[in-house]
């Protein structure tokens, strides 16, 4: 789509979002989109909200539904105005039309209607008129339909480097450092060195006179010795 926008147009539209902030309704659509979501298995979904104006989808749906990770794209909304070219799931579009210019306006309408009424057909006759299609299809080209089926794998990869990478580095701090170092060392450590000075205070902390006196004798002692034979 981003043939379809030159970059005349497409500093008009930016203008008239500055002058006028457009594409406020996204988050009105939630309702709609999020139970269609929520029928889905759990794990990540990308959504590329096309067209997103101020941005109102993407903080209105993602609190709601924690898989659901949201790309914005409008080319009326600079910083926005870059189509990111990396597959996502669904594609939420919401008064669109206006970033298509008016020569292109009738040709776009058309190639639309044609899409949905192929789509149509094509699911008519796939799972009513001859379901075993969509199987026999999904046999021959099982690697493609693995491919696709699992996002090309990225998830996966994402799974098992960064989000099990993650966990292995904090594991490693959770058994190094808050067991061995904090609970090991500093907080049970000191405990053990408290409890150690206190059973060898209590050696010399019996109660008995006698040993009191016999104690500060042998101190009187030692510093006698030490004052005659520091020279």
């Amino acid at each position: 789509m981003t043939e379809l926008i030159s970059p005349e147009y497409k500093q008009l539209l930016q203008t008239k979002h500055v002058g006028k902030p457009w594409g406020g309704a996204g988050k009105s659509w939630v309702p709609h989109i999020l139970p269609l979501l929520n029928k889905f298995p759990q794990g990540p979904i990308t959504i590329l909200d096309y067209g997103c104006g101020r941005g109102t989808f993407k903080p209105a749906i993602e609190p709601l539904h924690p898989d659901v990770i949201v790309t914005e794209y409008d080319p009326g909304v600079a910083g926005k105005d870059e189509l990111p070219m990396i597959p996502v799931d669904y594609v939420v579009c919401t008064d669109v039309m206006e970033h298509v210019e008016s020569s292109y306006v009738t040709d776009t309408l058309r190639t639309i209607n044609w899409l949905a009424i192929s789509g149509v057909v094509l699911a008519w006759f796939f799972y009513l008129v001859k379901p075993g299609i969509p199987a026999a299809i999904q046999r021959t080209f099982k690697p493609i339909h693995s491919l696709l089926e699992n996002k090309y794998f990225f998830d996966r990869f994402n799974e098992i480097v960064f989000a099990g990478g993650a966990r292995g580095v904090g594991k490693v701090l959770w058994k190094v450092g808050d067991q061995g170092l904090i609970d090991g060392i500093a907080v049970n450590g000191t405990a053990r060195l408290i409890g150690w000075i206190s059973q060898m205070s209590r050696l010399f902390q019996t109660g008995h006179l006698y040993q009191y006196a016999f104690t500060m004798i042998i101190g009187v002692f030692v510093l006698l010795t030490f004052w005659f034979n520091r020279g």
